[in-house]
């Protein structure tokens, strides 16, 4: 299994928001892509394993 982790742009501790298992990672941070854009969310950096966006909210496979 692998944790989403999500931390706020605050910097509060980081949490698991989602737990997959490794085949289902890669679609688990695409689907969250995709709904961060859809959102109107500005993002500086995303690949496979994290994503970052313009406020410093953080999501990354741990």
């Amino acid at each position: 299994m692998v944790k989403v982790m999500f931390q706020d742009a605050n910097g509060n501790a980081p949490f698991a928001a989602a737990f997959c298992s490794i085949r289902e990672s890669r679609g688990v941070m695409q689907e969250t892509l995709a709904n961060l854009k859809a959102q109107g969310v500005a993002i500086v950096a995303a690949d496979s394993q994290r994503i970052v966006t313009a406020t410093g909210a953080k999501y990354w496979l741990a």
